[in-house]
């Protein structure tokens, strides 16, 4: 008998260069990582993108083939023949609003909403459970969730945070280049979010000065 599913999921504000980011952390990690779009899952031959960047989905699979010596989630059939199924994750993007809300919100236009990482597992599955995990780092390196909670028609700071909200080191530098940027109708970086994305993210543009890799263009439109 095949155990119960589970989901976790993470809820992130990130920008194109956040994605790309991860998207190169990812592959870092796992060489053989897959990034396919959402309406390419059932192509043969499978379709894939450089990065979850490239995609022009709002939905993005990251699939990573399985060591065959570590079996996958119990199928109930004897097919031991068979791949075991891949380890994987879906990003589902954040959109840009448009209209505020409420209607005399003081906030710039336009706003990134949320989007959210997702990941199934089986309570059996141990390469799929490790897998989540270290996504879930990858993503943490790369995003920072120490929110404020700012009034949407005074813009005024509320005594409140939040850390539901994983936000991407570019988009806190987005968000931050206006008073009246916000993220999500009432987020804004706190402080200590937006020292620690300033320095990751001189940390990496040093790096990639020196692999001649600085300045790539934006992978999809967005404000900046």
């Amino acid at each position: 008998m095949q155990d119960a599913r589970y989901t976790r999921s993470r809820l992130v504000i990130i920008a194109p260069e956040d994605e790309e980011a991860i998207s190169a952390a990812i592959r870092q990690k796992f060489p053989a990582a897959l990034f396919v779009e959402d309406r390419e899952t059932d192509a043969l031959p499978l379709r894939t993108m450089p990065s979850i960047a490239r995609s022009g989905d709002i939905i993005t699979h990251v699939q990573v083939p399985r060591d065959r010596r570590e079996p996958g989630p119990a199928s109930g059939r004897d097919d031991t023949d068979a791949a075991p199924p891949p380890l994987r994750c879906r990003y589902l993007r954040g959109r840009w609003r448009n209209v505020p809300d409420p209607p005399d919100a003081a906030y710039e236009l336009p706003i990134p909403d949320y989007g959210s990482i997702d990941a199934a597992y089986a309570m059996e599955d141990k390469a799929q459970k490790r897998f989540i995990g270290q996504i879930w780092r990858i993503v943490a390196r790369h995003t920072d969730n120490r929110m404020d909670v700012v009034d949407p028609v005074t813009l005024r700071m509320r005594p409140d945070g939040t850390n539901q909200f994983w936000v991407g080191h570019h988009m806190i530098r987005w968000c931050m280049e206006s008073d009246r940027r916000v993220l999500w109708r009432i987020l804004r970086p706190s402080p200590e979010a937006q020292e620690a994305a300033e320095a990751a993210l001189a940390g990496r543009s040093a790096a990639a000065d020196a692999g001649g890799v600085a300045n790539r263009p934006r992978p999809h439109d967005a404000p900046r």
